[in-house]
């Protein structure tokens, strides 16, 4: 290790710690196939970089603020390429947007969409419509817009029927009698359950679920089968006599 010390000289070996711990390893996601080739170059080159490390293993020292700036600076040259542009660039998030653009921007320019060969091309580049679409009115669209926002619209007129309305909810009020009810409500069922089937009765009408002339045609043909059913007993009587 003396040798080590001798070769590299105090201020070099002073930075490694901070060195290793932010290069980390191969496998580090953060330098993911960077390795310690140009991480080394760069701090063994730069004496900057390495009173930087150096600061940053002292956080009391005056220079421990200033040094994450110089060292965001070391991580732009870690990416540095001569394609890439951000040699010039010393804010981490400065070079990762410029990095993130030029993955995903568009390859060709706008102008030569349609000079490109359609024989293997990738229609995915072509960038999209340069104009939105603003022609569409959102409250057309199931949208209001209430105190400067929009709001969905559920629907629009009745929830239910009138005639489901009139059934689930209660229309006695107090001091009415069956007749009134009978009169406002024709098809309201007064939840009592009657032998007979006659007009007076509140809930003649709904028991069975007919309007007034199809009870009085309903009626008739129970009164028709009331009297087949006597006439057949007659002839059982006769029969047997």
């Amino acid at each position: 290790m003396n040798k080590v010390y001798d070769v590299l000289g105090s201020k070099k070996c002073s930075g490694l710690p901070a060195f290793h711990a932010l290069t980390g390893c191969d496998f580090n996601p953060e330098f993911y196939r960077k390795g310690k080739r140009k991480p080394w170059e760069l701090y063994s080159a730069n004496e900057d970089f390495q009173e930087a490390f150096i600061a940053l293993q002292s956080p009391d020292s005056d220079s421990y603020e200033s040094a994450f700036t110089t060292l965001e600076d070391f991580v732009c040259k870690m990416y540095a390429t001569a394609k890439n542009g951000i040699r010039k660039c010393f804010n981490v998030g400065e070079a990762r947007l410029r990095i993130f653009t030029q993955t995903y921007t568009n390859k060709i320019e706008s102008t030569d969409e349609f000079k490109q060969k359609l024989m293997n091309f990738d229609a995915c580049i072509l960038p999209p419509c340069k104009l939105p679409n603003d022609s569409l009115n959102v409250e057309e669209f199931g949208w209001k817009l209430e105190n400067n926002s929009y709001s969905f619209r559920w629907f629009e007129g009745d929830d239910i029927p009138p005639n489901i309305q009139e059934i689930i909810e209660a229309p006695k009020e107090s001091g009415a009698n069956d007749e009134e009810v009978i009169s406002m409500y024709p098809n309201f069922d007064d939840e009592e359950d009657d032998e007979s089937n006659n007009d007076d009765d509140s809930d003649c009408q709904s028991d069975i679920g007919y309007t007034t002339e199809e009870e009085y045609v309903h009626s008739r043909n129970d009164d028709d089968d009331n009297d087949n059913v006597d006439n057949d007993d007659e002839a059982v009587d006769d029969n047997d006599n």
